[in-house]
């Protein structure tokens, strides 16, 4: 049986939880998400992605020189791609790229799509932001590949016809060729895409409505789908990437908020171990089995199963 200031800490401590809770319930948008990225890419072999090819038997465009990706294409019908074997809903996704000088074609990273097998031997569906190496202010624009739209969305055109007065490059945008590397960063979070170029913020677009239309969600893209790198078959294509890393914002491994009291270890009763996260977000030094070196408070634990919210009574 508790005392009276026992019972007055915990009835504190289970407030405090509920208020932790509700800081986290979607849409209240107090709470941050601290989401490590992965890396996509090894920098020697092509473990994580596969080659697609549509209208085309081109097979080997893709090949690793220098710790980069080689993508080519000699020209010719259809389209080729570096396919993703896993998929993403919200996330940002940054790389770096590059290509000879002059033009070297037409590529872009497709992102929530998917591989449909059965459309006429193979066809990616899905939006893409643009690369172009000889009408580079395109690069950083948004299209859709998706069969029954195939229209840009950014900016917002009725069909992939497109033309220099169509787009602003914003100030300070730049594109740089091989040797040196271009910065893309492509945020998806909800229905909202924004793009950066060399670190400036480009396309912005909202696709409520289009995204998540009858059309995308009857192919499966839109909403969620698969990344793919791109080389247009219809001409030849150098490009290069390198550095591609994701920070999945649907599957968050810890979480910050404001600073509450915090533990430096924590345990499981089972005495399996668990790393500790302190509620703003930084990462207790030690882990300790069940109790040893607790302290009266409210943190995040990340073990075995999904990180959540502990409190510890007195």
């Amino acid at each position: 049986m508790h005392d009276g200031k026992s019972a007055n800490r915990i009835s504190s401590a289970m407030w405090a939880m509920w208020a932790m809770l509700a800081l986290l319930a979607p849409g209240m948008g107090h709470a941050q998400v601290d989401t490590p990225f992965v890396s996509l890419f090894n920098g020697t072999d092509l473990t994580g992605w596969s080659s697609k090819s549509a209208g085309t038997d081109i097979k080997d465009f893709a090949v690793i020189k220098d710790g980069y990706i080689h993508l080519e294409s000699p020209g010719g019908a259809g389209w080729l791609w570096l396919y993703s074997e896993k998929s993403y809903t919200d996330f940002v996704l940054k790389l770096k790229f590059s290509a000879p000088t002059g033009n070297q074609g037409n590529s872009g990273v497709n992102f929530r799509s998917s591989w449909d097998p059965n459309d006429e031997g193979g066809f990616l569906n899905g939006p893409q932001v643009d690369i172009y190496t000889q009408n580079n202010w395109r690069t950083g624009c948004i299209l859709d590949m998706t069969k029954g739209s195939q229209r840009w969305f950014y900016p917002n055109l009725p069909d992939w016809n497109i033309a220099r007065a169509n787009v602003t490059t914003p100030t300070g945008w730049t594109f740089k060729y091989f040797p040196e590397w271009n910065d893309m960063e492509i945020h998806v979070q909800g229905m909202i895409v924004k793009t950066k170029v060399n670190g400036i913020p480009f396309a912005n677009f909202n696709g409520e409505g289009i995204l998540n239309d009858a059309l995308h969600k009857g192919k499966n893209v839109g909403s969620t789908g698969y990344l793919a790198l791109q080389a247009h078959a219809q001409e030849k294509v150098v490009i290069y990437f390198k550095d591609i890393k994701i920070a999945d914002l649907s599957a968050p491994t810890a979480i910050k908020a404001p600073r509450a009291m915090g533990a430096e270890t924590a345990g499981r009763a089972d005495g399996l171990r668990e790393q500790l996260y302190f509620l703003d977000g930084r990462r207790a030094e030690n882990t300790a089995r069940a109790g040893r070196g607790a302290r009266t408070g409210l943190y995040v634990v990340k073990g075995a199963d999904a990180p959540r919210l502990r409190a510890i009574m007195p």
